[in-house]
């Protein structure tokens, strides 16, 4: 067997192991009260959530964060839209998240090349408005959008868009986006967190790069696998399983404001 075939044969095993010991141990956390902060994640599709986020979902909800879900897309790329909507819906409820839309707009769509920004932007703030009272963070993709996918991309421009207004519709609104990694990271699965305590990583990130504020270490894979096979079945095939294993994003989400890149957001 070849070095990298080890290697690969390793972090499968390492990223199964903390699977496994969650599914045994893993509690649901507290309902969060009516006075709770709200945190909203805004993604691009269905499954989003869950691919990319599920630390940061478990983690806010442990903190004691009510969680709102806006995906911009119903995923209707290849007509199944109403589908992904209803997986959208039960794998909210799995995270324990208090309600999720996805949006259906012709100027915003699954896979269409050219977004209408202000169109996408505009409904953000349209959803926020409604939480406004209570909300305290917005989530989203960074620039890249993990592996510069272009609804990601959109994505991070329709919360960057929409960011003056929406720090405006509450006390001290943080903006949050998902540092997305350098590839010989992103399918590091469980080895990811060592990665980022020894500081491998930043090896491989742009220098002028701002420092994560805030990083949710959570063995969630076991969320995430859970949520994917049970729920968002469409979508569901092998090599989902192998990137559910192996992503860094089933393990370690690191945030950073998007807008001011320095600051610390949890105190």
């Amino acid at each position: 067997m070849s070095a990298a075939a080890r290697l690969a044969a390793a972090t499968i095993a390492l990223s199964l192991v903390p699977t496994l010991f969650d599914r045994c141990s893993h509690q649901k956390s507290a309902s969060p009260t009516g006075s709770a902060p709200v945190a909203l994640l805004v993604t691009a599709h269905p499954d989003d959530e869950s691919m990319f986020f599920g630390p940061t979902l478990r983690g806010l909800r442990e903190m004691g964060h009510d969680m709102y879900l806006l995906s911009l897309t119903t995923g209707d790329s290849q007509g199944l839209g109403p589908v992904r909507s209803r997986e959208l819906d039960a794998a909210a409820r799995e995270w324990g998240v208090s309600e999720a839309v996805a949006l259906d707009h012709p100027t915003f769509r699954d896979a269409l090349s050219v977004w209408d920004i202000t169109a996408a932007s505009a409904a953000v703030v349209s959803y926020a408005s409604r939480i406004r009272r209570r909300l305290s963070i917005v989530v989203t993709f960074d620039w890249n959008g993990i592996s510069h996918h272009p609804d990601h991309r959109h994505a991070h421009e329709a919360v960057m868009a929409a960011a003056h207004s929406l720090t405006r519709l509450g006390r001290n609104v943080k903006i949050l986006q998902l540092q997305s990694q350098a590839r010989p990271f992103a399918f590091s699965g469980a080895l990811g967190v060592a990665f980022r305590r020894i500081g491998l990583s930043a090896l491989f990130n742009s220098a002028d790069r701002p420092a994560p504020v805030h990083i949710f270490h959570q063995w969630s894979s076991a969320n995430v696998y859970r949520s994917m096979q049970r729920h968002h079945r469409s979508q569901w095939r092998w090599f989902r399983v192998i990137h559910v294993l192996l992503s860094r994003y089933s393990y370690i989400n690191e945030l950073e404001d998007m807008l001011t890149p320095s600051a610390s957001i949890f105190q």
